[in-house]
Formats: structure tokens, C-alpha cells, sequence
């Protein structure tokens, strides 16, 4: 039983195993009894993805984790979380109460307000749900509940598939160098990427997703509340978390979305936000994505309208050269390889002339197609963009994911490893007064 120092009152609970025993058909059970059991054997694991949410952290930090809890005081209800974790630093401590979900249910808000309840009347400090629906941070949820029940007791939210990608980027960053640790941590992540675990990755888009996309294409008014226009932007935003956990498990370091403060501390505003870019003309979602060390974040914009999808990367030309072809120049070089890869050049100039855009493969035969006569003017930034025409598959649920989850991976394996940001060359001494 857990650490009386706690000051819990538990009727039942037993320490989480890593390989439980219950029947197979109780994915659930077994799939939040073996990441509570990790969290107990890899505390570095526990600690990275849990100081996002607030828990204390040190070296000494000692790790409790439960699985099917009761508490004493439960106000007549019969309520069994699925498990519980208990966090000691020095003189601090912290308890969250775990609540899974696993293939395809859904979390509900009577049981996650059941369990605000819980936790407040016996002083724990969060509720944390785990289920295979995403969202954009920790601190947003993919279920609105009544904001009473949020002031004394903190709500968090992981997809299966965050934990797996934390758990795949700390051991390949060698966050975690005991070798008996490395093998749990890994044995984990091969049993949460087995279709018999129960995770799952992000399939398909919302119900409301193809009634939106046709209503845009046909040129019906979109009606800002309308419940069809919410499970569009609440899936889109769900796609780019999980394509942010595809991307970071790729190239083994984090992928994350570039948020406004704003947006970043508020998951209504974030939501309302794209509900407002998609309900008025041009009908587009656009999101960026921050890579390690690339050149520059990469765009990915949802034309709705023309039914097709945009990713690009701009990078800002050298500034100590004289002619707009020069600068042109250093940013095709480095993209000559592409010329089989359909991707088209845009130039942003100062002031109001237009922006100029051309296939690469005109670009690289001649830099001149993008300068317009008589400007003399450097241009302010360049990009390189992919255009794919999705057509009919646009409005697929099924069909959008599966493009866009190809798409930008192939676009950052072609373009954005492969270009490099300008450096100014550094100065050098002036020997003609010596």
C-alpha cells in the first residue's frame, strides 16, 4: 500500500505490475498497469512527461504508482480509478489519479467529474486521463468539463501515443543510461506499438470534417456554431498533435507545434481561432511545426476551397550581395536535387510589389523568372512550397489523415533537411591602418 506519509485513505490499491494478472481481454487494465509500473522502474521516465504537468522532480524524487484504487472517503459512490500516482522530493509531494481509456472509447465527462470530486474531497492534486484522442498540450482536454471542478484539482490529458514518443525520445537521447531500465523502457514501447495493446494511431478525421468540406466546396455559408464546423477544427488540431508525435519519433528528437502565447494557454482560444480562419474566406487551417536545429519552422496550410494541401519552409536570403538573382541562386542551389520533387519557389519583395512564384525547375534554368523588371531591390524572404491536389480524398476522414501523414514527413526527408539557414560571414580586421 502506498506511503502513509501521503496521508491517503485507501480501501484497496496494489502496486502497479508490469505484467499484470488479469485477462488479455482487459487491455485496459493491463495497458495503464505496465506504463504505472514503468513510471515505478524508469523514474526518469515518469519525471520527463509529469514535470510538464507540475509534478516535483529531483534526483531524489521517489516514484508510487497504484493500480485500481478506492478511497474511504467516495461520498457513496462506487468509484475505482484506474490507478494512482504518488511523487515525493524532498518535503514536496504530489498525487494524481489515473483514468485510461483504450482502443476506441471515449473519455466521459460524468466520470471525469466523478473523479475532480474524488480528488478534491481526498486532497489529491491532478486527475490525468490516458486514451488514444489527442490534444495539443498536456494542459488542454479532449472533454469539457464544468470549470468548477478544475479550481482546486488540475485535469491533464496524454495520448498513448505521447507517452510512447517520450518514452522513445528518452532512450534515444540517452536520458536513461541504466541497461536493465533502456530494456523495460524499450519492452514498453514494443508492447504499446502492437496492435494487440490497443493503441492506436489518429485514423480518421471527426464526423463533422466531410459535411464542412463539402459545405466550403459547394459555397454554403459556414455557420461559426455549428457543432460540424468544432469536430472539423477539434480533429484537425487532433491531426497535427499527432503528426508533432509521427515527426519526433522519425528523427528521434522533439517535433512541436509553434503556438501563440495566447493559444498555447488556452485551448478555447486555440479552438476558436482556426473555427474563425475556416469560417470566412479563403476557408484554410495552417499550423507550424518547430523541428530541431532546420532552417526554419514548416508550414502546413488546408486549402479547403481548392481541396489541397500546402507545406513550406521560407528562409530569409543573404543580405550582403548586390543583385536579387544572387540571392535566388543560394537558395536553389541547395535545392537542385529536387528537381524530380514538385515543389514551386515563391519571392517576397519590400514594399507593395506582388510576390513572384515559379516552378523550381524554371528557377534553376533561369533565377530572372522570379524578379520583376526594373526592381533592383533585394527580396525579403524566400520559400520553397509542395502543393498537393487531394481532389475528392480531401473530404475523406480516412483519406485526409493518410495523405497528410505521408506528406509531411516526405516533404521534411526532401526539403527541410536538406536546406540551411544564411549566416552572415563574420567580419574581418581592417589592416589598412596598421
Amino acid at each position: 500500500m502506498l506511503d502513509e506519509s501521503f496521508k491517503l485513505e485507501l480501501t484497496t490499491g496494489q502496486y502497479a505490475r508490469l505484467i499484470p494478472s488479469v485477462s488479455e481481454s482487459k487491455k485496459e487494465e493491463r495497458a495503464t498497469s505496465a506504463l504505472l509500473a514503468t513510471f515505478r522502474v524508469v523514474p526518469a521516465f515518469a519525471l520527463e512527461i509529469l514535470n510538464e504537468i507540475g509534478a516535483p522532480s529531483g534526483k531524489t524524487a521517489k516514484v508510487e504508482c497504484l493500480t485500481e484504487v478506492s478511497f474511504k472517503q467516495s461520498e457513496g459512490k462506487a468509484l475505482r480509478p484506474d490507478g494512482l500516482i504518488a511523487i515525493r522530493s524532498g518535503s514536496k509531494s504530489w498525487t494524481a489519479l489515473v483514468e485510461s481509456k483504450i482502443g476506441s472509447a471515449k473519455l466521459q465527462v460524468e466520470q471525469i467529474e466523478q473523479y475532480l470530486d474524488l480528488a478534491k474531497a481526498n486532497g489529491v492534486d491532478a486527475v490525468i486521463t490516458i486514451s488514444n484522442q489527442f490534444v495539443s498540450k498536456p494542459s488542454f482536454h479532449p472533454v469539457s468539463v464544468a470549470k468548477t471542478k478544475t479550481r482546486s484539482v488540475k485535469l491533464f490529458h496524454f495520448s498513448w501515443i505521447s507517452l510512447v514518443s517520450k518514452a522513445i525520445l528518452i532512450e534515444a537521447n540517452k536520458g536513461v543510461n541504466d541497461p536493465e531500465q533502456v530494456f523495460i523502457l524499450n519492452e514498453l514501447v514494443r508492447y504499446f506499438q502492437h496492435d494487440a495493446s490497443g493503441v492506436s494511431a489518429f485514423s480518421q478525421m471527426d464526423s463533422g470534417w466531410k459535411k464542412v468540406c463539402s459545405d466550403i466546396h459547394q459555397g454554403a455559408e459556414i455557420q461559426k456554431g455549428s457543432q460540424d464546423l468544432e469536430d472539423a477544427v477539434g480533429s484537425w488540431q487532433q491531426l497535427l498533435r499527432y503528426l508533432s508525435l509521427e515527426m519526433s519519433q522519425k528523427i528521434s528528437m522533439p517535433v512541436s507545434l509553434v503556438l501563440s502565447r495566447k493559444r498555447s494557454n488556452d485551448h478555447e482560444a486555440n479552438l476558436k481561432e482556426d473555427i474563425e480562419s475556416l469560417s470566412k474566406a479563403p476557408h484554410c487551417l495552417s499550423a507550424d511545426f518547430n523541428i530541431p536545429n532546420a532552417a526554419s519552422d514548416i508550414t502546413m496550410m488546408a486549402d479547403f476551397a481548392r481541396r489541397t494541401l500546402h507545406i513550406s519552409m521560407a528562409l530569409a536570403p543573404p543580405t550582403d550581395v548586390s543583385k536579387a538573382t544572387v540571392c535566388i541562386n543560394w537558395f536553389t542551389r541547395q535545392l537542385k536535387s529536387l528537381e524530380d520533387f514538385p515543389v514551386t519557389i515563391r519571392a517576397y519583395w519590400p514594399g507593395r510589389t506582388p510576390t513572384t512564384v515559379a516552378p523550381l525547375v524554371a528557377v534553376l534554368d533561369n533565377p530572372k523568372v522570379l524578379v520583376p523588371d526594373k526592381l533592383t531591390s533585394l527580396p525579403k524572404m524566400l520559400e520553397v512550397v509542395c502543393v498537393k491536389d487531394l481532389g475528392t480524398r480531401f473530404h475523406g476522414a480516412k483519406t485526409f489523415v493518410q495523405d497528410t501523414v505521408e506528406a509531411l514527413p516526405l516533404f521534411y526527408s526532401k526539403v527541410g533537411q536538406s536546406i540551411k539557414a544564411w549566416v552572415p560571414k563574420p567580419p574581418k580586421i581592417n589592416t589598412e591602418n596598421e
